[in-house]
């Protein structure tokens, strides 16, 4: 009978491991099995949980406070059920394991293995390339990505100089010039929103602090398909901050050099599906000139309401004022963008925005709206469809020409893999010049997970805004102007080709070309005709311009603590009409960063570097600005777990350098940043 009952134990013990193994062994299989296509938006852990066991079935275990105040960059494309879970859990702190029930349980990461970084994170979401959430390592068109925890490391204060890391990228004046083209081939978005620019200026970008900022995308090249008009040379992206989870509230007080003043302060929180945001920022500078002095200031505002997991609706609002010598304006601003999510499958976004521009001292009130839907959906697999109408509109009482545009856009990217294809096309009508079509294609090809080719081709255009679209004779900036009734948009090509390398886990390379072919530029001419004894000018189409060359770039991360990036540019630029250069494009540029964290001492240290070669800044190519190499150095220091105190030096050396004017030398800058 003992020999009986030890028997059936070992049997019941045996059935009993065979059924754990056959368990653990089935759910495996399933996890590894045949890929799926996903689309997970970069959101909070548990919604992006909850997204995957919708698609694929599997049942996650984990308590709720593991996973709470964590976000994940989301997961988009082909992969398998493994693959994809663990694409969601990276950045987190988690990892997961099959248990001897056959349970996929969620658990945390060892210490170690939570600081150690990779030279970048490839699963950075990016939408700005083609309005379809995309891992960057994914996207078929190249683009750069600056996280908000990137920003904060660097100890960035505001969106101008997160810019500054970015090669390709030109700072003029209060403007950014990308791959040689003009500040107004340049758009800036705001959650979508262009924000207007005339003449030849675009908004201030050192207005835009990081406490507002999420994530900044940065597509060079022209994106007229997505983005319409203003974007031949390229739109720069800033996705500004959704409600917190929990409370939050941050405040910031800094002083410096030539009566320099950063003082912001915000908070935000969710309240069941109810959930807000609001930032306030003063700035005040004077530069080398006291009597230069400008202030402005900021409020940004978000209200988001979710009514069900798959429908919400967010309200972006804003006011801006600037007080400087000969140069007052006030902007406000409202965003609203609402998306529904009918299935795992598809998106349906509708937005409506309002902006108004008022330059007392120029007699401008200028109105601009908004309106824009667009349809994302999975078809069989393969074909990521994206159909979308938008209509925008310049009204202004006093200052020129009121026009509008109705645009239809339709973009597909097939997945061939390992070739992925953008096809896209926008059909515009314009009140002033008429109807175009402007087309774009693009491949991906990953030869290797680390080993990526791009190359892109699009047709882009700028509309003349309406401040030079008016009817007869009115006097624009000092001077008797007419527009040319025959006036047309500039219109260009832009080609781009690269390779992306991960070398290793933490050595990333990049190495791109381009070219950029522009006709039809608007620009004015003195005519024969005087007005009241003063010659009268035309703006008009002036002619053509090019702009070529390359970029490279190798982001490093030494150690866990050590990370680095060196990028060098080169440009080529011709007038086509005189085979002069262009003015105010540098024929080389270089730029370096190194971020270095003293582990257990809450000490950060960042240095950078800048190289801008010589430029000319006349048409007729006689008059040249030398080059400079600036440096820069910041420390931070985590006084308690909230408070951090701060200083910088901009331009250690006190190299003398100028641009429009004499730029100021060394200046320094300290403050706190307290954060709950």
């Amino acid at each position: 009978m003992k020999s009986f009952k030890l028997v059936l134990r070992l049997l019941i013990l045996i059935f009993t491991c065979v059924s754990v193994a056959q368990a653990q062994s089935d759910l495996s299989y399933q996890m590894k099995a045949e890929s799926q296509r996903f689309d997970i938006e970069a959101q909070a852990l548990k919604l992006g949980l909850n997204a995957y066991e919708r698609v694929t079935g599997i049942k996650l275990e984990y308590p709720d406070e593991i996973v709470e105040e964590k976000k994940t960059n989301g997961i988009q494309g082909t992969n398998t059920p493994a693959q994809a879970l663990e694409k969601i859990l990276s950045g987190t702190g988690l990892s997961y394991t099959i248990n001897a029930k056959g349970a996929v349980v969620l658990q945390k990461v060892e210490e170690e293995k939570v600081t150690e970084r990779p030279a970048i994170e490839l699963q950075k979401t990016v939408v700005t390339a083609t309005k379809t959430a995309h891992s960057l390592g994914d996207v078929p068109i190249g683009i750069t990505v600056i996280t908000r925890e990137e920003l904060e490391a660097a100890n960035i204060h505001n969106l101008a100089e997160a810019l500054r890391m970015v090669p390709g990228l030109y700072q003029l004046g209060k403007g950014v010039k990308i791959h040689g083209l003009n500040i107004d081939h340049t758009s800036l978005l705001i959650d979508g929103q262009k924000q207007y620019k005339c003449p030849g200026r675009m908004p201030i970008f050192n207005r835009y602090p990081i406490e507002m900022i999420e994530r900044i995308e940065i597509k060079k090249g022209a994106s007229s398909v997505l983005s319409g008009s203003e974007t031949s040379g390229g739109v720069i992206h800033v996705i500004t901050k959704s409600a917190p989870e929990k409370p939050t509230f941050s405040a910031s007080t800094g002083f410096g050099s030539h009566g320099k003043q950063v003082h912001h302060a915000g908070g935000g929180s969710k309240i069941d599906k109810f959930g807000y945001q609001i930032d306030y920022s003063h700035n005040k500078y004077h530069g080398i000139d006291p009597d230069d002095e400008f202030t402005y200031d900021d409020v940004w505002g978000s209200l988001e309401y979710e009514f069900t997991p798959e429908l919400k609706t967010v309200l972006k609002t804003s006011f801006y004022n600037q007080d400087s010598p000969g140069w007052k304006q006030r902007k406000y601003s409202l965003n609203s963008i609402t998306e529904w999510h009918p299935d795992e499958v598809s998106k349906l976004v509708v937005k409506g925005s309002w902006l108004r521009l008022i330059l007392p001292e120029r007699g401008l009130d200028l109105n601009i709206y908004e309106g824009e839907t667009y349809y994302n959906r999975l078809i069989k697999d393969r074909h990521l469809a994206t159909l979308g109408y938008q209509f925008h509109g310049d009204y202004s009482d006093n200052w020129g020409e009121d026009q509008y545009t109705h645009n239809v856009y339709f973009q597909d990217e097939i997945d061939l893999s390992p070739f992925t294809l953008l096809l896209g096309a926008r059909g515009v009508d314009h009140t002033w010049w008429g109807s175009d079509i402007f087309p774009q294609a693009g491949v991906l090809y990953k030869l290797t997970e680390n080993l990526k080719l791009r190359a892109s081709a699009e047709r882009g255009f700028k509309t003349a805004k309406g401040c030079k679209i008016f009817p007869g004779l009115k006097k624009k900036w000092g001077k008797w102007s007419r527009s040319d009734p025959d006036l047309k948009p500039e219109t260009s090509w832009s080609y781009q080709t690269g390779v992306e390398y991960q070398i290793h886990k933490k050595v990333l390379t990049t190495l791109s070309l381009f070219r950029n072919d522009l006709e039809d530029m608007v620009g004015t001419i003195k005519t024969t005709e005087t007005h009241k004894g003063k010659p009268v000018y035309l703006i008009t189409n002036i002619g053509k311009v090019r702009t070529q060359g390359g970029e490279f770039e190798v982001i490093i991360q030494f150690t866990d603590n050590l990370s680095g990036r060196l990028g060098y540019y080169f440009l080529d630029t011709e007038d086509r009409e005189t085979g002069k250069e262009l003015i105010y494009d540098p024929e080389h540029m270089a730029n370096f960063v190194l971020d270095y964290r003293v582990p257990g001492f809450g000490l950060g240290i960042n240095l950078r570097g800048e190289y801008v070669g010589e430029r000319y800044t006349d048409s007729n190519n006689t008059e040249k600005l030398n080059g400079y190499f600036l440096a820069h150095a910041k420390i931070t220091k985590d006084i308690t777990k909230n408070l951090e105190a701060f200083l910088e030096v901009e331009n250690i050396f006190d190299k003398k350098y100028e641009e429009y004017d004499e730029m100021p030398g060394t200046e320094v800058f300290g403050g706190v940043n307290l954060r709950f």
